[in-house]
């Protein structure tokens, strides 16, 4: 007639996973697809201003990285019936761009970006492993 005490522990356990894992990815999300605006960015300025040999590096790392990862992290939330946090978009479509004529300014930005990236890498890797 009533369920077992065990059986309460597991749909609690499950539920609190189920709430970890979502906010993992939404918290991946978010700092993917807010790095992947600057990452836009930084490759359109290595068109205007630079034309340099880093621009192959900024498309790939746009296209096979951050927009692959996020596409990833998509599946995984619709496999699993997950809702992603409508303020993550919200968040994504507050980022301002500002342009940026020094070419000293832009260097320390990129470099930013790219370590901003690395870090996101790193923990997305560390949590989900």
């Amino acid at each position: 007639m009533f369920e077992s005490p065990d059986v309460f522990c597991q749909c609690t356990t499950h539920s609190t996973v189920s709430l970890q894992v979502s906010q993992l990815v939404n918290k991946a999300f978010l700092d993917l697809a807010t790095i992947a605006v600057h990452l836009e960015q930084t490759r359109l300025d290595e068109i205007v201003y630079e034309n340099s040999e880093f621009l192959q590096h900024y498309l790939y790392l746009e296209e096979q990285g951050v927009y692959w990862l996020l596409c990833e992290l998509h599946k995984l939330a619709f496999s699993a019936s997950m809702q992603l946090d409508p303020a993550v978009r919200d968040s994504v479509e507050r980022v301002q761009i500002h342009d940026v004529n020094s070419r000293a300014i832009r260097h320390v930005r990129d470099y930013l970006i790219l370590r901003q990236l690395r870090a996101a890498l790193y923990r997305i890797a560390t949590q989900f492993a």
